[in-house]
C-alpha cells in the first residue's frame, strides 16, 4: 500500500501537540500532580476532543462511528481531569485523591473500547453494530480485574488502604489492558496492520496497562501512590489525546474494509467464560482473602456466558439465512448457488462428477394456458417427484425459470439417473384436479472428457442440452461429436455476423447466395414463379444449406439481417431472369420474427428499389406456423405489406392449425401446399380429400394453390386432376444458381412467360 505523507495543517499540529505534552510532562515534573498540571491536561484533551469532533464530517463514512466514541473519549479524560483538579482545590486530602481522575480512565477506555470495535470492522451504520460487544468488553474488565486482583493478593497480601481504593485502582490498571488487548485483536481481524495509527494506539495503550499496573502494586505495598506515576499516566493520557487530534487531521488511511467475524467473537467469548470459571474455581482452591475477587470472576462468566449465547443465537441465524440463501422459494431444492457451490467442492474427486442439466419442454404452454399458479403447483411437483426418484444418487437444484440441474457423484451413473429422470417428467401429472403431461430435454456432461472447470461443466451439459431439444427432446450426451459440433456452430455463427456486417472478404467468411427453384404450371407446363433458397458459399465448410445457419441466426437475432441480404438479392435475379425474357414472380421466404419487423416494409422497398423489378412481381412466403403465434399482428403486418404492390402467399399450409377466420381475413394470393401432405397424397385417400378440400376452399376465396415437394409425375399428374395451380419440387429441377437457372430456362422451348399471378 503507498505510504501517504501528512498535510501541512497535520504537521502542524503535530507540532503544536508535542509541545503541549512536553509543556504538561514538566508542569508535572516540576509541580507534580497539582491543580496547574491537571488543568493543563485537560486542556490538551479538551482542545484535541474538539478538533476530533469537527473532523468527523472529513473521515471516511466507514471511520465516522468510531471517531464519534473517540471525541467521546478525550471529552472524558478532560472533564476527569478537571473534576480532579477540582477536588485538590476545594477538598484537598489524601482520601479522594485520584479517585476522579481513575475513573475518569475507566470511562475513556470503554469509549475507546467502543471506538475499536467501528474501526473498520463495520459498515458504518448503524444496523452493523451488535451491542454484544459491549457485554464482551465489560466482561474481559471484570475478568481482568478479578484475576490481577488475585494476583496480588496471593503474592502482596492484605492492602494497607481501604477495598474500595483497591477496587478503583485495579479498574485503572485493567482498562487499559483489555482496551490493548482488543486493539490488538481488532489489529488482526480488521487487517490494520499498515495503519500507523492502530500501532501508535496500541503501544501508548499498552504502555498506560504497565503504568496503572505499577501504581496499583505501589499502593498495595505502600499504601500510598508516588506522585510520579499519577503525572505519567496522565501525561501518557494527553499524548494518546494528542495523537488522536492529529491522525484526525491528517490523510486517509486506505484500509480494507472488513465486517466482524462470529467465529472471532466466539472465540473471545469462550476465553473469557474458561477463565473467568478457572478463576472461580481456583480462589475456591487457593483462596485469595477477597469476596471481590470471586464475584468480579463470577460477573466476568456470567456475562461472557451471555455474550457466547448470542454469539451461537447468530450463528443459528446465520446458517437459517445461509441455507435459505441457498434454496429455491418455489420448489424447495436448492439453487443455482448451492448447486455451483456443490459442484466445486466435489468435481476434484478422483472418479468426477456427472452433471444433468433439464428442461421442461412443453412448461410455457401450461403457464399460458392454464395460468402461472398451476404452473408454479406443477414446478413443485415436479422437483418432488425427481427428488424422490434420485434420492441418494444426485442433488437436485433449480437454476431458473424451467430449468432443473442435477449433480450425480458417480459419472458413470449419469445416464442411467437421465432415463430416471426424464421418465418421472414424462408421467402423468395431477394438478389442480387436472391431468398434466409434459416433456423434457435432458443434456449430460462429466469430468470423464477432461478436468473440466465448474462453469465448463454446466456449459457443456447446457449444449447438450440444447441439442437435445432441437431433435425433438430426449437425452443428449456431451462427447466428442457434440464438442466439435458446438465448435463448429460457435464458428459459424462468427462467420455469419461477419458477413452480415459485410466486414471480411468472402475469401475469409464465404457469402451469401440466392438459388433459385422453378414453380410449373399444371396442365401445360409453363414456368409460372421462382422460389429464392439461400445458401452459404463457405470456404471452410462448403455450400451451406439453410438448416445449418438459419436456426443459428434466428436464436441471435440475426435473421432481419439476413432476410434483408436475400432480399436484395432475390430481386435482382428475377430482374436479371426478366431481362432474358422470363417474367417470373418470385418468392422469399420470412420466418417468424420477420413477419412484424418494423423495419420490414423498408427493406422490402428497398429491395425493389435497388433492382428495378416491379413489386407485384415480389412475393413473401409467410409459414402458417408463424402468423398463428400472434395472428392479429400478422394480418396486420401482412397488409402493410401489400400495400406496397407486393403479394403474401401462406407457406407450409396445413401444418399451423389456423382458424378459417384468419384465412379469410389474410390478404394472401397463394397457399402452397406443405410436402407432408404432397408425399402421402397417392397412398392416402384421407390426406387426397385434405388436399382436394383445399385446393376447393382456396379457389373459392380466389386464392391460387401451389404444392411443394413434388417428387414424381404421378403425384404431379393428380395434383393437376385435383385442379392445383402449380407444383414445385425435384420433378420439375432443385434450387439453381442464378446463372444454372437461366441456362435451365433457356433450355426450354418455346419461351414462355409466366402468368405471375
Amino acid at each position: 500500500m503507498a505510504r501517504t505523507r501528512p498535510t501541512p495543517r497535520a504537521a502542524r499540529a503535530a507540532l503544536v501537540g508535542a509541545l503541549a505534552c512536553a509543556l504538561l510532562a514538566v508542569t508535572g515534573v516540576v509541580t507534580g500532580v497539582s491543580a496547574a498540571f491537571l488543568v493543563v491536561a485537560a486542556l490538551v484533551c479538551a482542545s484535541s476532543g474538539v478538533v476530533v469532533r469537527a473532523r468527523l464530517r472529513a473521515r471516511p463514512v466507514r471511520e465516522a462511528r468510531a471517531w464519534r466514541w473517540f471525541a467521546r473519549a478525550l471529552l472524558a479524560l478532560a472533564v476527569a481531569f478537571g473534576g480532579e483538579a477540582a477536588v485538590l482545590v476545594l477538598a484537598p486530602g489524601v482520601r479522594w485523591a485520584g479517585v476522579v481522575e481513575t475513573l475518569g480512565t475507566v470511562v475513556a477506555s470503554a469509549f475507546l473500547y467502543l471506538g475499536v470495535q467501528f474501526w473498520n470492522r463495520y459498515r458504518g451504520v448503524e444496523w452493523d453494530w451488535d451491542p454484544g460487544e459491549r457485554l464482551l468488553g465489560l466482561a474481559g474488565l471484570l475478568g481482568g480485574t478479578a484475576l490481577l486482583m488475585y494476583g496480588t493478593y496471593r503474592t502482596v497480601g492484605a492492602a494497607a488502604v481501604p477495598t474500595w481504593r483497591v477496587t478503583v485502582l485495579v479498574l485503572g490498571a485493567a482498562a487499559p489492558a483489555v482496551l490493548a488487548l482488543s486493539l490488538a485483536s481488532v489489529l488482526v481481524l480488521a487487517r490494520l496492520a499498515r495503519d500507523w495509527r492502530a500501532w501508535t494506539l496500541l503501544a501508548l495503550v499498552a504502555t498506560l496497562g504497565v503504568l496503572g499496573t505499577v501504581r496499583y502494586l505501589e499502593v498495595l505495598a505502600t499504601g500510598a501512590v508516588r506522585p510520579t506515576a499519577t503525572v505519567a499516566v496522565v501525561t501518557v493520557w494527553a499524548v494518546v489525546a494528542a495523537t488522536s487530534a492529529v491522525a484526525s487531521l491528517a490523510p486517509v488511511v486506505r484500509n480494507v474494509q472488513t465486517a466482524p467475524s462470529p467465529r472471532a467473537s466466539s472465540i473471545g467469548s469462550l476465553a473469557i467464560v474458561v477463565a473467568g470459571a478457572g478463576l472461580v474455581v481456583l480462589d475456591a482452591v487457593a483462596p485469595s482473602g477477597r469476596r471481590s475477587v470471586a464475584v468480579a470472576a463470577a460477573l466476568s462468566t456470567l456475562l461472557g456466558s451471555v455474550r457466547l449465547l448470542r454469539v451461537v443465537a447468530d450463528l443459528a441465524d446465520l446458517t437459517s439465512a445461509r441455507r435459505e440463501a441457498r434454496t429455491d422459494g418455489l420448489t424447495g431444492v436448492a439453487n443455482r448457488l448451492a448447486f455451483m457451490e456443490h459442484l466445486e467442492a466435489t468435481r476434484g474427486r478422483p472418479r468426477g462428477v456427472g452433471v444433468l442439466l433439464v428442461d421442461l419442454d412443453e412448461f410455457k404452454g401450461v403457464n399460458d394456458g392454464l395460468g402461472h399458479v398451476v404452473g408454479d403447483e406443477l414446478m413443485r411437483a415436479v422437483a418432488d417427484r425427481v427428488t424422490v426418484e434420485t434420492a441418494g444418487a444426485a442433488l437436485l437444484a433449480r437454476l431458473g425459470g424451467d430449468e432443473f440441474a442435477l449433480l450425480v457423484d458417480d459419472p458413470d451413473q449419469a445416464l442411467r439417473v437421465a432415463h430416471v429422470v426424464l421418465d418421472a417428467i414424462r408421467a402423468p401429472f395431477v394438478v389442480a384436479g387436472r391431468t398434466v403431461r409434459i416433456d423434457a430435454s435432458v443434456g449430460v456432461a462429466s469430468t470423464g472428457l477432461g478436468s473440466a472447470s465448474s462453469a465448463r461443466l454446466l456449459h457443456d451439459a447446457d449444449t447438450a442440452m440444447y441439442v437435445a431439444k432441437r431433435s425433438g427432446g430426449g437425452i443428449q450426451v456431451y462427447d466428442a461429436r457434440t464438442a466439435a459440433h458446438t465448435a463448429r456452430r460457435l464458428d459459424l455463427l462468427s462467420d455469419l455476423r461477419t458477413v452480415l456486417a459485410g466486414h471480411a472478404p468472402p475469401a475469409e467468411v464465404g457469402e451469401l447466395v440466392v438459388h433459385l427453384q422453378p414453380q410449373v404450371a399444371c396442365g401445360d407446363d409453363r414456368v409460372v414463379g421462382v422460389e429464392a433458397l439461400v445458401r452459404w458459399a463457405h470456404p471452410r465448410h462448403g455450400l451451406l444449406r439453410p438448416a445449418e445457419f438459419l436456426p443459428l441466426a434466428e436464436q441471435h437475432r440475426l435473421m432481419a439481417r439476413l432476410t434483408a441480404v436475400v432480399l436484395r438479392q432475390a430481386a435482382a435475379a428475377a430482374q436479371g431472369v426478366a431481362a432474358d425474357g422470363w417474367d417470373l414472380p418470385v418468392a422469399v421466404n420470412l420466418s417468424a420474427s420477420c413477419v412484424t419487423d418494423d423495419d420490414l416494409p423498408g427493406e422490402v422497398a428497398a429491395a425493389l428499389a435497388g433492382s428495378g423489378l416491379r413489386a407485384d412481381r415480389l412475393v413473401l412466403e409467410v409459414t402458417e406456423s408463424a402468423i398463428m403465434r400472434d395472428p392479429d399482428a400478422a394480418v396486420t403486418a401482412l397488409v402493410r405489406l401489400t400495400e406496397q404492390g407486393v403479394r403474401v402467399s401462406i407457406d407450409d399450409y396445413g401444418t399451423g392449425h389456423s382458424s378459417l377466420s384468419y384465412l379469410a381475413r389474410l390478404p394472401a394470393a397463394e397457399l402452397k401446399l406443405d410436402a407432408s401432405f404432397v408425399s402421402r397424397l397417392l397412398r392416402d385417400e384421407r390426406t387426397e380429400t385434405i388436399v382436394a378440400a383445399t385446393i376447393d376452399l382456396a379457389h373459392r376465396l380466389g386464392i391460387r394453390v401451389t404444392a411443394e415437394g413434388v417428387e414424381d409425375h404421378a403425384t404431379a399428374d393428380r395434383l393437376c386432376d385435383l385442379a392445383c395451380d402449380a407444383t414445385q419440387g425435384f420433378v420439375h429441377s432443385g434450387a439453381l444458381p442464378v446463372d444454372a437457372l437461366r441456362a435451365w430456362l433457356g433450355a426450354r422451348a418455346p419461351v414462355a412467360v409466366g402468368e405471375g399471378g
